[in-house]
């Protein structure tokens, strides 16, 4: 697989996870949470990076360190990640 196909195959997951309404479900449910600390988007918790060529995923799912995320949610986040990232 080319270093181009590789990106491409990145950003579509990318945008079918940004896209996944499942999201918008765990924002309803983790609401009060997120008001708790000001957190305006679910996607500010966790960032999605381009994973090195030759790994079997595509990206590599990071938390981000300055919240203190109820486990439950880290579950859900992550169902939804390996549902595009992990083959």
């Amino acid at each position: 697989m080319t270093q181009s196909s590789i990106l491409d195959t990145y950003q579509n997951r990318m945008s079918n996870v940004v896209a996944d309404p499942e999201f918008k479900s765990l924002e309803e449910k983790y609401r009060p949470y997120l008001d708790l600390y000001g957190i305006q988007d679910i996607f500010d918790v966790f960032d999605v990076k381009q994973a090195p060529s030759g790994e079997a995923i595509t990206g590599k799912l990071i938390w981000h360190s300055e919240y203190d995320l109820p486990i439950d949610l880290k579950k859900d986040i992550t169902k939804i990640f390996n549902n595009y990232f992990v083959d």
